[in-house]
């Protein structure tokens, strides 16, 4: 999902198992790219990964339980990007002889690969398909992914947010708990209620400041018999409009922000030449002589909720970094090879270390990897930067 200017976009109609839902909704662009993936080899002897998932039972082979398959997550294990005898910091016992029975049975054997070099396979098909998924939400849109950050969460994605960010030419931000951020994100996230009404107005139409503020006066008075019905204090609500407009002939729409107030001239011709900006930021072009006609007219009504405290760590930064709890033979991409890498406890990071790669840093939800040619920096607000360093590999 790509978030600008502090916004995530938005999408009013996407496709779910090749069926078309039209609902507003996250514009989230999913692939079957995760820890549980199944790796398993077509009809035509290629690799796949996903999008098929183990879930969590049978889970990935290296939990040991029967009739499992190869996964992401065995993959890791394998190439010892993964703890060899436990997860979530202890709880979770592992079995890494069953991942490489699994890799070395299934994938390494029919490629007539070793099953490290599987393992190794198997990753780079899947942080393919994460860069994939990111060119689809950036540079199909006009946008340079370089000029964002890559937020890396959940329990795998800081250990392969380096990898993709190396192909994006991207910086990684893990947060301080990755594996809980999305129930964070519940627990934070503002009330919001999204209204609307499909009505083909064009622009030149002489009554059309007349129809559009009747339309945007009926949302909202149904907005507010909502939060009314729902017995929901409506102190503090912000009220968003917008429309979902077009050239007159396009079957598509592009949604434009209706200025605050009430219409007029002025609100209109905001409206007009927002989509012709737009239009010309995504598709390179515009038809300002173009007439546009106006389909479906959206308000979002947000209340906001008590946010945590993002305060940065006081103190001054830390002389140098602690010292690693131990180390294992890791295969990284760049060198095409196993290396002797630290293993550090994400507990012993404190504001303003840096931690030269390669490295492993653990935690209870997720570990992150930093491949020999990052850098990760912990900064004030605890988060974990990921950048490229400027060391040359052999």
């Amino acid at each position: 999902c790509l978030i600008q200017n502090g916004r995530a976009e938005i999408t009013h109609g996407r496709m779910i198992d090749g069926l078309p839902i039209r609902s507003t909704a996250m514009d989230i662009h999913t692939v079957g790219a995760g820890g549980s993936s199944i790796a398993w080899i077509d009809a035509g002897g290629f690799l796949r990964c996903g999008p098929h998932s183990a879930g969590a039972n049978p889970g990935p082979a290296c939990y040991g339980r029967e009739g499992a398959r190869p996964t992401i997550t065995d993959a890791n294990v394998v190439l010892g990007r993964l703890n060899q005898e436990y997860l979530l910091g202890g709880a979770l016992r592992i079995a890494a002889t069953k991942s490489w029975e699994a890799i070395g049975n299934q994938i390494a054997q029919p490629k007539k690969l070793g099953v490290h070099e599987a393992a190794a396979a198997m990753l780079a098909v899947s942080n393919t398909s994460i860069a994939q998924a990111i060119r689809f939400v950036s540079v199909e849109r006009g946008l340079d992914p370089g000029k964002f950050m890559l937020v890396a969460f959940g329990g795998a994605g800081p250990l392969h947010a380096a990898d993709v960010a190396r192909e994006l030419n991207m910086i990684v931000l893990v947060p301080p708990a990755p594996g809980v951020l999305c129930a964070m994100g519940v627990l934070t996230k503002d009330i919001q209620l999204d209204m609307s009404q499909t009505r083909l107005i064009r622009s030149m139409k002489s009554s059309v400041i007349d129809e559009i503020c009747e339309i945007f006066a009926e949302l909202e008075r149904r907005g507010a018999q909502t939060f009314e019905r729902n017995k929901i204090s409506t102190a503090g609500l912000v009220v968003e409009r917008s429309v979902d407009a077009r050239y007159v002939g396009q079957n598509f729409e592009l949604a434009v922000a209706v200025p605050p107030g009430a219409i007029a001239p002025t609100s209109l011709a905001a409206v007009v030449e927002g989509f012709h900006s737009v239009h010309k930021r995504l598709y390179s072009y515009d038809q300002p002589d173009k007439e546009v006609e106006f389909v479906t007219f959206r308000v979002k009504f947000v209340l906001p909720v008590p946010k945590p405290n993002l305060a940065p760590a006081s103190g001054t930064d830390a002389a140098k970094p602690p010292s690693p709890r131990t180390s294992r033979q890791t295969y990284f991409e760049p060198t095409g090879a196993f290396v002797k890498c630290p293993v550090y406890e994400r507990a012993d990071l404190v504001a303003g270390m840096t931690l030269r790669g390669p490295a492993i840093i653990e935690q209870m939800d997720t570990t992150t990897i930093v491949p020999p040619d990052f850098d990760a920096i912990a900064d004030h607000y605890g988060n974990l930067i990921l950048q490229k360093n400027a060391v040359t590999l052999s």
